[in-house]
């Protein structure tokens, strides 16, 4: 069942829902109560996709799915709907549609399918601009799983040598550093020694704050959140029926217009036949001429029907053939 709900979200098109905030908010809430981390992590990364960080609450869920599926990940598989795979055993060819791709180009974005690099854009988007030890904790992890290394050099460099304390957690910085050791930067590349470099002038700038706590601390605003979301639905539900009310009375009063002239033309109709017929002798000259026009164009196109063509006679030549000796 949770699959199927899945496979709808992520094809939107082929299906034609379209979830708004309030949806992602309640399938993920779902998917979380129910301890199916991967699906709620999914959820999140459709809205990243469609570049909808929807409101407080979303953000907060998003990123709670995200670090669920980060520290409990199960072996089930990511793609729980892989495409079939083709019998190559079958002897008889098989033709495949290939769209033709002029110019091929990786987007980075809609092209994303290894779900580090999905997981990671979307800690990043939800956790950008948000001034909190959680959001700079995850957006620096965001940064590592999704490899922009640029993006967290940037991040590095402003913290780097800072006198503030507590600005990123120390489960934050392993993470990131996995994620650095495991990718295919060459360990004499510039921006990995640069990053190297920040790290170790990050000092007191981190913390020791369990990462897993602070997402569960983020959590205690769920019910002072989830109350203004209920109140903007139920708003939303009158307003839908506003608006279907209004559509119902425009159609209605289009269809009766409709047919209330119709009945006119009618009417029109049926008084021009018994006008015509209570006037028949006095207009007795002009309706001979109108019939009389009207049996020439009769005649003139009943003889261009039956005029047959000029047959012509196929030439056929007898072909030369000589007498054997």
């Amino acid at each position: 069942m949770w699959d199927t709900l899945v496979k709808i979200v992520q094809k939107r098109l082929d299906y034609g829902i379209f979830p708004d905030k309030f949806t992602n908010n309640y399938v993920i809430s779902t998917f979380l109560k129910n301890g199916n981390h991967r699906d709620a992590a999914k959820v999140a990364i459709e809205m990243m996709l469609q570049e909808d960080t929807g409101n407080a609450l979303s953000r907060i869920l998003a990123i709670h799915a995200c670090h669920m599926y980060l520290r409990e990940q199960k072996p089930e598989p990511w793609d729980t709907n892989p495409p079939p795979a083709l019998d190559e055993d079958d002897d008889e060819e098989v033709y495949v549609r290939v769209p033709t791709i002029v110019n091929p180009f990786f987007d980075d974005h809609f092209d994303l399918n290894d779900p580090n690099h999905l997981i990671g854009k979307t800690l990043m988007m939800f956790c950008e601009g948000q001034d909190h030890l959680l959001h700079r904790s995850y957006y620096f992890v965001g940064c590592g799983l999704y490899k922009k290394w640029e993006k967290a050099l940037e991040f590095l460099k402003i913290y780097s040598g800072s006198n503030k304390e507590g600005i990123i957690t120390r489960d934050a910085v392993e993470q990131f550093r996995k994620s650095l050791e495991t990718s295919e930067l060459d360990a004499s590349a510039s921006v990995r020694c640069e990053l190297e470099s920040c790290l170790k002038a990050l000092g007191n700038a981190v913390c020791d704050r369990d990462l897993h706590e602070l997402a569960m601390a983020a959590l205690a605003e769920v019910p002072a959140l989830e109350q203004a979301d209920i109140d903007a639905q139920k708003n939303n539900f009158k307003h839908w029926q506003e608006v279907r009310r209004e559509a119902l009375e425009k159609q209605t009063h289009a269809f009766l217009r409709e047919q209330a002239i119709e009945a006119i033309k009618a009417k029109n109709k049926e008084l021009g036949r018994k006008e015509e017929l209570l006037y028949a002798f006095e207009n007795w000259d002009q309706i001979e001429m109108e019939l009389s026009e009207v049996e020439t164009e009769e005649a003139a196109l009943a003889a261009a029907n039956t005029t047959e063509e000029e047959y012509i006679p196929p030439d056929v030549q007898k072909p030369f053939v000589t007498k054997e000796r």
